[in-house]
């Protein structure tokens, strides 16, 4: 292991310990590497674009090396090994195992099934092809590694753009980029663009910019979160025209 990775530290940690409850997993990484548990999330869920959060792989993780010891440990009972893997009882390892892999405690065993390991580690993800901007990426590697400049900063801004004051990322990258181009702290502009959102949002005028797109293409909003989920797109993708396309089979779905 690389051990100036700080991802795959936590990686590690986590098998290590994934017979413990996740409030412990959590206290064991911050008190190694010093960060916490949402902040290893963000990592996590940007570098999967969202497949992930460190709570989801720790459930996925356990979920692993339960039904490894299924197989390899035979003398035990199942109710012995959901004891082992910290399950409230049998039956939420069950729950789990089928959740999982479509497979129940009894199946695994019997079958002698065995599942792809899965572990992720930072050279599993390719930075290069995930859709973020190239400052992310940089204070992301930063962060990971150890001994290589981080743009923190920036980070936490990111998550707490995110997070507090509800920006999707690509509203993040664009706010970012203007401030980089009028070099203004990506910070500071960040405030101000949620200050001005939250005024625009209170004054009597506003509608909401979805309810507006659903009224000028003549749908619901139901209707318009159907047509966007079957094209794959956004409600600010859409017009008249083709949403009218659309309904008369000239748009393919996706599916």
């Amino acid at each position: 292991m690389n051990k100036s990775n700080i991802f795959d530290k936590v990686m590690n940690f986590i098998d290590e310990n994934i017979r413990e409850d996740y409030n412990k997993i959590k206290e064991g990484i911050y008190a190694d590497i010093h960060y916490t548990d949402m902040q290893i999330s963000k990592f996590i869920s940007i570098l999967s674009n969202g497949e992930y959060t460190l709570y989801d792989y720790y459930i996925r993780r356990r979920a692993y090396f339960a039904s490894k010891a299924l197989v390899d440990n035979p003398e035990k009972s199942i109710a012995e090994i959901a004891q082992d893997f910290n399950y409230s009882d049998q039956t939420a390892l069950n729950r789990i195992l089928k959740k999982q892999y479509n497979h129940t405690p009894k199946e695994i065993r019997k079958n002698k099934i065995r599942f792809d390991d899965n572990k992720l580690t930072f050279s599993s993800f390719d930075t290069s092809a995930v859709k973020f901007g190239k400052r992310l990426q940089n204070a992301i590697n930063g962060m990971i590694k150890e001994n290589a400049f981080s743009d923190d900063d920036y980070f936490f801004d990111f998550v707490r753009a995110t997070d507090e004051f509800g920006f999707d990322t690509s509203t993040c990258f664009a706010i970012s980029e203007v401030s980089e181009r009028i070099g203004v702290p990506f910070a500071y502009l960040l405030n101000i663009c949620f200050e001005a959102m939250v005024d625009y949002k209170s004054s009597d005028d506003y509608i909401d910019p979805k309810i507006e797109m659903a009224i000028e293409c003549e749908i619901s909003v139901d209707e318009m979160d159907k047509i966007c989920e079957d094209l794959g797109c956004k409600y600010y993708n859409l017009f008249p025209d083709f949403v009218c396309a659309y309904k008369e089979g000239r748009i393919k779905r996706n599916h």
